[in-house]
């Protein structure tokens, strides 16, 4: 089966006619919606180099047209929430993701089987991030660190849960977003120097990474994106890695977030890829793709 696709070359992003192959463990499925956002931008660009040409696309909903040997055949016909880490591969980046007619994803990017879909389910892991983060800061002062649609909604979230909340990003679009929230940004690192309890590291500057390790307290809980290789964030010390589970209890709440912050979000329908291609960069929250049927 051959269809087009938003690629990254490592130099350029292009649209290209590609063959889409299945194995063992894998399905071949069709994308509905892609989240697209900052890490998107770092793979479509080069900041993030990839080492072969490679479908973007990290997060979104697909429905799966067939299973290979030793997947669950019960899915097919099915809709599924694709999550970006599968294994030690990174959806988008690593293997092939999602922006593109046809695509082919492992078992372990399966994450839940959906009746029916929703714009936002396109945005699952990023809202459901912030759910699992929130969980973890309740009664702590914050930091968040970065823009971007998981700090967006955690920072939504923690304003119940968190006596302080400070927001450290560069990007102007995402500082007017917490804002309008009510929310505190700083735009300098010697800013966050403060005695936060917990941070949520949300960007892939090294340099800030860097910067922050020199002023935040060794007493910090920090919380990784998983999307972030925490083997070039070491410089920040001890750091956990936040895993995502999606459970049927976890879409009902997601919603709910998502109610809160959907006028801050794009939701763009388009014919086929080719339409997406002029998407990228996207800024603050990014932008929902739904494929039109």
């Amino acid at each position: 089966m051959r269809g087009e696709a938003l690629v990254a070359t490592g130099w350029s992003l292009e649209v290209r006619e590609v063959p889409v192959k299945y194995g063992s463990g894998e399905y071949l499925v069709k994308p509905l919606g892609v989240h697209l956002c900052g890490f998107d931008n770092a793979v479509a660009y080069g900041y993030l180099p990839v080492t072969k040409p490679t479908i973007v696309g990290s997060t979104g909903v697909a429905r799966v047209i067939e299973a290979g040997y030793g997947a669950r055949e019960e899915l097919s016909g099915r809709i599924v929430l694709v999550s970006p880490i599968a294994g030690d591969k990174i959806i988008g980046y690593t293997r092939d993701g999602l922006l593109a007619k046809y695509s082919s994803i492992p078992s372990e990017a399966t994450a839940f089987s959906l009746n029916k879909f929703e714009a936002y389910h396109a945005a699952w892991f990023h809202l459901a991030l912030a759910k699992a983060v929130n969980e973890l800061i309740v009664g702590k002062t914050l930091l968040i660190v970065g823009g971007g649609l998981a700090s967006l909604a955690l920072a939504s979230l923690a304003n119940n849960s968190s006596p302080n909340i400070a927001i450290l990003t560069h990007s102007k679009r995402s500082a007017r977003l917490f804002k309008d929230l009510g929310l505190e940004v700083i735009s300098d690192v010697i800013s966050a120097k403060c005695c936060f309890e917990a941070v949520f590291y949300n960007t892939l500057s090294l340099s800030t990474a860097r910067a922050l390790s020199k002023v935040i307290s060794q007493r910090s809980l920090i919380y990784l994106n998983p999307l972030i290789n925490s083997m070039k964030l070491r410089t920040l010390g001890e750091a956990t890695l936040v895993k995502v589970y999606p459970e049927e209890k976890h879409i009902g709440e997601i919603h709910g977030v998502w109610s809160k912050l959907s006028r801050y979000i794009k939701v763009i329908k388009v014919d086929g890829v080719k339409s997406a291609l002029g998407l990228l960069p996207v800024n603050g929250s990014g932008a929902i793709v739904l494929f039109q049927p």
